[in-house]
């Protein structure tokens, strides 16, 4: 267990308040500028005379917008306040308890809906929700997230994924020291990511192949703005996903004043600057750096790794440039870049000599990974009209990454496998978005990606003593996506989705066409049922089509290159109901019913026993696929229950509860249903946290979350088999004097055996002082707190005690942070 004392920080917290809040007697109240834009949702143009109120203001603060939409209020006393947006034949909106710090102003975009009558008649439904998707055609399984939230939600580290593990049908996919997640029983491998409504590479230190996470995101919370996250039957602008979608949007930079922030703490340091753009009225600019290692952790007695084996170490850049122009348009230049490497070196454990031979053994391999991220993006939008407008972009994706595994060759530790993996992606994407009347709108576009790969993997023999390359594939193609999808207001409590997305992949000219549908309906001022149909399928990933194959007359074959996108049909019906003002319940049922799975396509591979052939799909993967002859021929089926109960913070504290109750199932080539590998049955989160205003303007921020869930399944273990040399003779092992048995997995009970509960509690406290125009945030943050050994994996299995042994997640994390912005 790592050495640290709580009791010390805990102290330093309570002598930094004591002493901060006598300090606060002797200075006066200090204010802060609240700015921003109205725009109307549907045309994004600018709303001018939109009348803007800080609630419960006394005296009252308020403005109007100008001819731009745009706003200032100034003087507003920080803490934390709602703010009221309303506007003349649209639907007013209430932005509930937004902080207000001295560091930086506030910036807001706000977007009304136009209302079909009176607005008198929506106020009640407007306030309600405060966790409405931005996307206004995302009606089901869809949720908001604030920036403020992937900082406030404890053991979160500002990471968007691990930040979702929050909310409902969301569970750890792998372990603690991934960002990983799965959705409803669904592989991580079928999320999509998006940034500023572009698809883009998995955006994550540590990627694999394949795979959409990593050790943690690329994106800082410094850049972030409000975005959205979707888990089933999303809307036809999304595509090439069968699990979920993060839309991720980027702010703009402050384009009146200079702001800066600084932040150091146990997983390293993060600087970011924003401020206006000379010579360009309203322009901006944004960027974030940030460098991280184990390293300082580890000066601290704590190991996420083991001390002898190297620590993993990143770092990022991010930026945006925001150009706005009456003439040409709004220009945004944005990327994010990443790289990040590890090293777990790995030293002979024993040797031994047996029958007048030398061997050597490693208690675990060494390894040294590397990934390398970069992500470039240039957006335009121009309103063709007072109703229209046209969004185009050109983004450039690109990913190297690079990992090397230890052995021992003639009683040395040296490097027997190496894996390099090179992909770049050039899209182009343009859309129209046209809003025809207040009750009828509409929006199709265009995605086209160029695709260029190539892997090389070579492995030690040590029946030939040297390398040979078993995989070198190179190639290229392209990607196209075409959507449509409308919005049909029939009154101000009733509203209809539809949509079609469509998608050919040019490789193997494989295409789809997939019908989106939802449906909302306000039945009351305080609930609404909606119901919602997609259907969605996924490219895999390139490196799987191009894979060469050698027959044993040394001829060379792509034998995947024809396969099928996976499909999935998603249905679900949800009710969402407010009470108490701001507490609200949502109940959801849902069923997806998954085919043309990547399945074994029989068992004439020998380099794979027939039962784990008879046994594999892809819903089970978490990175790439296994290099096996596959075709489209797998099934599954995911079904549960979802129940939030939710109080938005008021009055200093908020309160979430999520209980997922889930079924995940699939079928390979023996045509047996089995659990998938991400069938847990059950998951449950309880997030809570209190703020608490010490002194004037100071803010202590107490959160926590527990994380309760069923376990991953894994293959059991067949029985023992004895070995024996060619004489017949029982191989002994020379340490224990016992004869060796070989241990192999039972792929004819695949999954069928379920590893422990995983329990989780996190902690989260921090203390934020406001001055003049700066502001100090300690925060403190404990994963783990009660130090459990969740199971990670099967390590081994002891044939003397006919026991599993198990390795396990990382026990107790605590880090500190100190964050300074100005």
């Amino acid at each position: 267990m790592p050495k640290f004392n709580f009791s010390k920080i805990l102290l330093f917290f309570l002598c930094l308040i004591i002493t901060e809040t006598n300090f606060s007697a002797f200075t006066q109240n200090t204010t802060q500028t609240v700015r921003g834009r109205v725009i109307d949702q549907d045309s994004n143009l600018p709303l001018p005379g939109a009348n803007i109120i800080i609630l419960n203001s006394n005296p009252i603060l308020g403005t109007s917008t100008n001819v731009d939409g745009i706003f200032e209020i100034e003087n507003v006393p920080l803490g934390r306040h709602s703010i009221k947006v309303s506007f003349i034949g649209y639907e007013p909106r209430i932005i509930s308890n937004l902080l207000v710090g001295a560091g930086k102003e506030v910036i807001l975009n706000v977007e009304l809906i136009e209302s079909l009558v009176s607005t008198k008649e929506v106020v009640i439904e407007a306030e309600m929700e405060k966790d409405k998707p931005l996307n206004e055609m995302a009606s089901i399984s869809a949720r908001a997230f604030t920036v403020e939230e992937t900082g406030r939600y404890a053991a979160s580290i500002n990471d968007p994924a691990r930040m979702a593990l929050s909310f409902a049908g969301v569970s750890i996919g792998s372990s603690d020291a991934q960002n990983l997640i799965v959705i409803r029983g669904n592989s991580p491998m079928g999320m999509l990511w998006q940034i500023e409504g572009i698809p883009v590479s998995n955006p994550n230190h540590f990627a694999e192949e394949g795979s959409s996470g990593g050790a943690v995101c690329l994106i800082s919370n410094n850049m972030l703005d409000n975005s959205d996250f979707l888990i089933g039957a999303w809307p036809a602008g999304f595509g090439n996903a069968i699990s979920g979608v993060f839309d991720i949007n980027f702010r703009n930079g402050n384009s009146e004043n200079f702001e800066h922030s600084s932040q150091l703490g146990g997983l390293g340091a993060d600087i970011s600057s924003e401020g206006p753009i000379p010579f360009f009225d309203g322009a901006s600019y944004l960027i974030n750096y940030r460098y991280s290692t184990l390293s300082l952790l580890a000066a601290a007695g704590i190991n996420i790794v083991d001390k002898d084996k190297g620590r993993p170490d990143y770092q990022d850049l991010s930026y945006k440039i925001y150009i706005p122009s009456k003439t040409f348009g709004l220009i945004s230049i944005w990327g994010i870049g990443g790289i990040s490497n590890s090293e777990y070196k790995s030293e002979i454990s024993r040797g031994l000599t047996y029958d007048n031979k030398e061997y050597f053994f490693l208690d675990e391999e060494g390894e040294k990974t590397s990934s390398d991220i970069g992500i470039l993006g240039l957006t335009h939008t121009y309103f063709t009209d007072n109703q229209s407008f046209i969004k185009s972009a050109l983004t450039y994706n690109g990913e190297k990454l690079n990992n090397n595994e230890d052995g021992i060759i003639e009683s040395k530790v040296c490097k027997i496998n190496t894996n390099d993996f090179t992909k770049s992606k050039f899209s182009f994407s343009s859309l129209y978005n046209r809003k025809v009347n207040a009750s009828f709108s509409f929006k199709t576009g265009v995605i086209i990606d160029y695709l260029d790969f190539s892997t090389k993997s070579s492995e030690y023999n040590n029946d030939v003593g040297k390398f040979y390359t078993n995989v070198d594939a190179t190639g290229n193609s392209i990607f196209y996506q075409a959507y449509f999808q409308s919005k049909y207001k029939i009154n101000n409590g009733l509203n209809i989705f539809t949509g079609l997305h469509s998608t050919l992949f040019k490789l193997n000219n494989k295409s789809t066409i997939e019908p989106r549908f939802s449906l909302n309906w306000n039945i009351t001022k305080f609930g609404s049922l909606t119901i919602g149909y997609g259907l969605h399928s996924q490219m895999h990933p390139l490196s799987l089509y191009l894979m060469n194959f050698t027959n044993e007359n040394g001829e060379t074959f792509q034998f995947n290159k024809s396969l099928d996108f996976s499909k999935a049909e998603h249905f679900g019906i949800s009710y969402d109901n407010l009470f108490f003002d701001n507490w609200r319940v949502k109940l959801e049922l849902y069923f997806q019913d998954l085919y043309n799975i990547p399945i074994a396509k029989d068992t004439s591979n020998t380099n794979y026993s027939s039962e784990f052939l008879k046994s594999f799909s892809a819903l089970n993967i978490i990175s790439s696929l296994d290099f096996v002859e596959l075709v489209n021929n797998g099934t599954g089926k995911n079904y549960g229950t979802e129940l939030t109960i939710e109080k938005f913070l008021e009055s200093g504290w908020y309160f979430l509860y999520t209980v997922s109750i889930y079924h995940s199932k699939y079928t390979a080539l023996d045509g047996i249903e089995r659990n998938t590998r991400f069938n847990g049955n059950y998951t449950l989160n309880l997030l809570a946290g209190k703020e608490i205003i010490i002194g004037a303007n100071n803010i202590l921020g107490i959160n926590t979350r527990i994380i309760w869930a069923g376990g991953k399944r894994v293959n059991p273990v067949k029985s023992p088999e004895p070995q024996f040399d060619d004489l017949g003779n029982p191989i002994i092992d020379p340490i224990t004097g016992n004869q060796i048995f070989e241990i192999k997995d039972d792929y004819t009970q695949a999954f069928s055996k379920q590893l422990n509960s995983y329990f989780r509690i996190d902690l989260g406290i921090s203390y934020r002082l406001n001055y003049e125009n700066t502001a100090h945030i300690f925060s403190f943050d404990i994963q783990n707190l009660t130090n459990r050994k969740n199971i990670r994996k099967i390590d081994k299995y002891d044939v003397v005690s006919g026991q599993y042994i198990y390795k396990y997640q990382a026990g107790i994390i605590p880090t500190v942070n100190y964050r300074f912005e100005f």
